[in-house]
């Protein structure tokens, strides 16, 4: 729990090999320690219930899981084809596809984040759309009933976003309500809705609900979730991509 409580979430198979014991007695402990109500269960390992319901700052977040987001990052971002206008959320996993956009011919990229918009200002052939609101000093983006009115008036050709956690019942979650509105509205607007969540989220779910699984065109994460364990939202209908 001391590890739990200071990482905010933790691996079985690191947990095995620091306290010299097999996989199966970390993940019967565990369960024991949902049951009681004191973490997460996540694909591969666990987290905090502090985390789990709260939403973190966005520089507490970027600290996490980078490898994976890493690999995430690039693969979202070779998705990305000539012309399009895409919409990138303020999540930090959705900031790490940045720096892997094309740059060798022309995109018109959307945001609410000032990281996001601060990254894509070097690119030269990318046009730059941020779309103001009231401003959010957690993740440094903008939301609110301003921010919604603007969406109306884009024609987004592919939504890459990200959430807290993804089941798949239930579909997407966020721990802030502001932001789960804001998402929800986009996803109206967009043409193809690509979820971008590394291993620890799958199976979590947060306070509030913003995209069910059908809503969901594709789901990328990263090589810490096996194809086994994916298949459960692959029978819910979502396109799977495991990088």
């Amino acid at each position: 729990m001391k590890l739990i409580n200071r990482n905010g979430t933790v691996k079985t198979s690191d947990l095995a090999l620091r306290l010299d014991c097999t996989e199966e007695t970390i993940r019967r402990d565990l369960d024991s320690l949902e049951r009681a109500n004191q973490v997460v269960r996540s694909h591969g390992g666990a987290m905090s219930i502090k985390d789990s319901l709260q939403d973190l700052q966005h520089h507490k977040r970027e600290t996490r899981e980078v490898k994976e987001k890493l690999q995430i990052g690039k693969k979202a971002a070779s998705l990305v084809q000539k012309g399009e206008t895409i919409f990138i959320d303020e999540s930090s996993t959705a900031l790490a596809m940045v720096d892997h956009l094309p740059t060798d011919f022309e995109i018109n990229v959307v945001t609410t984040s000032l990281l996001v918009a601060n990254r894509v200002s070097a690119h030269t052939n990318t046009r730059l759309y941020i779309l103001g609101g009231l401003y959010d000093g957690k993740s440094f983006s903008f939301g609110g009933f301003l921010t919604e009115e603007a969406i109306r008036f884009m024609n987004i050709d592919r939504f890459f976003f990200s959430c807290k956690g993804i089941d798949s019942v239930m579909g997407g979650s966020e721990a802030n309500e502001e932001r789960a509105r804001l998402k929800k509205n986009l996803l109206k607007f967009a043409k193809w809705r690509c979820l971008l969540a590394d291993h620890t989220k799958l199976g979590l779910k947060a306070k509030f609900s913003f995209v069910f699984p059908n809503e969901i065109d594709l789901l990328i994460t990263d090589s810490g979730a096996d194809s086994e364990s994916l298949m459960a939202y692959t029978q819910a209908g979502i396109s799977t991509d495991l990088k």
